[in-house]
Parts: structure tokens; sequence; C-alpha cells
């Protein structure tokens, strides 16, 4: 048999073209290979596109206790500090910086401060955040309004995070204040591109009989479009909502 195997092959390739295969893989598996040699070990801190998410450390969330809710966000905030700490501020560009946690605790600040300072010193092009709630459905009016309040700590103890950040994915939330949504875009997010919330105003019902529709005078038009309460609502980044 040939004394080199398909391990060595891959090894024997240049960076760039490892670098290129990791950036395909999350950071939690691509950080696994940095246990085959000294050599791997250095190309997690060459990656270009940075993805942390809750999803890679937790089983289905209706099965999931408390506890592991605290460990899965523990440990999001925990690869997203050790990760850019092994950065070289001077090095590779990170095209893409993305992170997806749970609205609980203090985790969501301590996430952003870790981001906030990677951006201070850091070339980074594209930075995004996913915020989940741990009640994915049956979300009754006060667990709409704590996520809500939850979220705007988070977002005032995060201001510089925001005004760069470039995609922002928002669900289950209420806020006390009915425009506090629009004015993230106004004043405080210039640079978003994309956003993606879910923001319960109202309680309502969906009615699905077609029969019922139609003499109901309900709308089927599928395109309808969101109209800020801000009449001064502008934003010149973002192509849609």
């Amino acid at each position: 048999m040939e004394g080199d195997n398909g391990d060595d092959r891959i090894s024997n390739l240049p960076n760039d073209i490892l670098v290129n295969i990791l950036d395909r893989l999350n950071v939690r598996d691509a950080s696994r290979t940095s246990v085959l040699s000294r050599r791997w070990c250095q190309l997690p801190a060459m990656l270009s596109r940075l993805t942390i998410s809750a999803q890679d450390f937790w089983h289905p969330r209706n099965s999931m206790s408390d506890d592991e809710f605290l460990r899965i966000n523990a440990a999001v905030a925990e690869a997203t500090k050790s990760i850019l700490a092994r950065r070289d501020p001077g090095g590779c560009t990170i095209c893409l910086l993305s992170t997806t946690f749970y609205l609980r605790d203090d985790i969501p600040i301590s996430v952003g401060h870790t981001v906030g300072n990677a951006m201070a010193t850091h070339k980074i092009e594209k930075v995004e955040f996913t915020v989940l709630t741990q009640k994915a459905v049956e979300c009754t009016v006060d667990d709409l309004l704590n996520y809500g309040t939850q979220f705007v700590s988070f977002f005032n103890e995060c201001l510089n995070v925001f005004a760069r950040l470039t995609r922002l994915h928002l669900e289950n939330l209420r806020f006390a204040e009915s425009d506090f949504a629009s004015n993230i875009l106004v004043t405080s997010a210039p640079s978003l591109e994309e956003l993606y919330m879910t923001v319960m105003d109202h309680h309502c019902e969906m009615q699905m009989d077609k029969e019922k529709r139609r003499e109901g005078l309900y709308s089927e038009n599928k395109g309808v479009e969101w109209k800020s309460p801000n009449p001064n609502f502008k934003h010149h980044r973002l192509p849609a909502l």
C-alpha cells in the first residue's frame, strides 16, 4: 500500500486553500481541526468568515432545560471571545462576523462588547446578529414585553456595535415605546442592509377559512409594505424590510 494517505494530501495543500475549506464550516467545527497538527492550529485564526451560533451547541429547544440554555449561551460568548482573541489585528480581513445567541441574562451584552472591541481593532466588513428568544412559540404578552425590555438594555449597552451592524434578525419582541423599532433604523443602525424582525404590537388571530375571509373582506395581498409610525423615517442603505 502507498505510505501517503488522504489526510497527508490535504495537509500538504497551501494555506489559502485550507482556509477556503474551513471558511465553509462554522467556527466550532473549524476549531476542532486545530488538534490535527501545529500547522492546522494556526488556520482558524486566518478564517475570513466567522459564524458562531447557539444552534451549533444545542439540542431541540423544546427538550432543553433552563441550565442548558445558560450553558449554550455561555458557550457562544466564550467561543466569540476566544476566536477573536487569537486574531492578529493587522492580519486577514474578516469578511463576515456572524453570531447567533439567546436574549438571556448578560450574555448578549458580553457578546456585543467582544464584537465591539474587535470592530475597533480589526478589519471587519460585515457584522450580523441573530437574537433568539428562549420561547419560540406560545409567548405571552409579558414574555414579549420582557424580551423587548432585554433587547433595549442590550441595544443601549452596545450602541457602537449597532452603528456598524449590517444584518439583524429579531424575534418575539414587543416594545414599550411603539416607535423604538423604527428609531433603531433611523438613528442608531445606519449601516443595516438586512433586517428581519417579528415585533408584536397587538394580539391577532389568523383566519384560515376561505369563505369567512371573503365575507370579512380579508386582504389576499402578500406584498404588503411596512410603514413606520415615524413620519421622518429614512434609511438609505436598507433596500428591503
